[in-house]
């Protein structure tokens, strides 16, 4: 208990109370929305959280690619939040909408990228997050080649975790990629001119790991680009691709 001037007593509640009493409401508002949100799920009134969140890392950006939901209510749309911010931290989808590219990244730099399925007022009853980082490709023969590894997990609670393998040059028309050493590589790509042949570029990658990777090829000229990936567990593997891109006519 206090006195202010006039000797009439005065109670304060002591150092830290807004703070205390502020948080304790917050996480009140949380549990009983959390607790609005398993219901509305229950009754199927929201969308469930999406599948098979994907990310593909390249130069300042991320490409984020997902499945509907399987559970509760078709969804009216999607949101996809990323962190840390660059410029904005946010992007409202239609519902036919099942992939979106987030650009003006910052190489090195691992972001968090969560995608969450809404109802037609905005609600959703929970996300879905991965990791990423994005880094610049070795340039091959015109294209720009990203290779990544990690896990693309479907567990929510633990974010999965995407990282940019290191590469070296090998001539003008191949690459090397590697995760943990320069002596270890995992991941070799060729990309050769076949417009001689059958009128296309064609594009080659073999691997010597069992992680889970992607091959993300990117042409300069128009931005036109194939992904090619490995699941963990399941290498090696090599993909021939006669038909990467069509030669310009």
């Amino acid at each position: 208990m206090m006195c202010n001037r006039n000797n009439r007593p005065r109670w304060s509640a002591g150092p830290g109370w807004p703070n205390r009493t502020l948080r304790a409401a917050t996480l009140a508002a949380v549990a009983v929305v959390g607790l609005a949100s398993a219901a509305l799920l229950a009754q199927g009134a929201l969308p469930g959280t999406v599948t098979n969140l994907r990310l593909t890392p390249a130069d300042t950006r991320i490409t984020a690619d997902w499945r509907s939901p399987t559970t509760g209510s078709p969804p009216a749309g999607y949101v996809v939040y990323w962190s840390p911010f660059s410029g904005r931290s946010s992007a409202q989808l239609e519902t036919s909408v099942t992939r979106y590219t987030i650009e003006g990244l910052t190489n090195g730099t691992e972001y968090t990228v969560s995608v969450a399925a809404t109802d037609a007022q905005g609600n959703s009853s929970g996300l879905r997050q991965a990791k990423a980082t994005p880094s610049r490709g070795v340039a091959i023969d015109g294209y720009d080649v990203y290779v990544a590894f990690g896990t693309n997990a479907e567990a929510a609670e633990t974010p999965a975790a995407i990282h940019a393998a290191a590469s070296r040059a090998l001539g003008d028309r191949s690459a090397a990629y590697w995760f943990f050493s320069a002596d270890n590589p995992e991941v070799f790509v060729k990309v050769l001119n076949g417009c001689g042949a059958n009128g296309h570029h064609w594009a080659y990658v073999a691997t010597l790991t069992t992680l889970e990777y992607s091959v993300t090829i990117v042409r300069r000229t128009d931005g036109a680009s194939k992904t090619y990936r490995g699941a963990a567990n399941e290498g090696p593997w090599t993909h021939s691709d006669g038909q990467a891109f069509p030669c310009a006519e």
